[in-house]
């Protein structure tokens, strides 16, 4: 079984995307808001912040939106999920390109 953060880096090293680990949202009064990981091209003009719980984030969720993140929670994979890269791009598309135009990786402009 892997972690979000290695099947994060995975996709990032396979995809061309940027992921920032141990990432603090600049959120006031949400000092202690831990998300897994940002990807700053991803959701939203401040990235995607990525958690495992929602219990996480549930108080957080209107900060974290008027902050200019996006956020989802997902949970780590299986004992014995493989790696599928087309689940990440599904669900990086799906998320849409927050980033600079002349960065977005290849496989999203088809």
């Amino acid at each position: 079984m892997s972690s979000l953060r290695e099947e994060f880096q995975r996709a990032s090293d396979e995809l061309d995307v940027r992921v920032e680990f141990d990432f603090t949202p600049s959120i006031p009064d949400a000092l202690d808001l831990r998300p897994v990981l940002r990807l700053p091209d991803f959701g939203a003009a401040n990235g995607m912040l990525i958690f495992r719980t929602y219990d996480e984030i549930r108080h957080w969720r209107q900060q974290v939106v008027d902050a200019g993140y996006g956020f989802s929670v997902l949970e780590e994979a299986r004992l014995g999920e493989p790696f599928d890269i087309e689940v990440f791009k599904e669900m990086f598309i799906e998320w849409g390109w927050a980033g600079s135009p002349v960065s977005k990786p290849a496989w999203m402009r088809l």
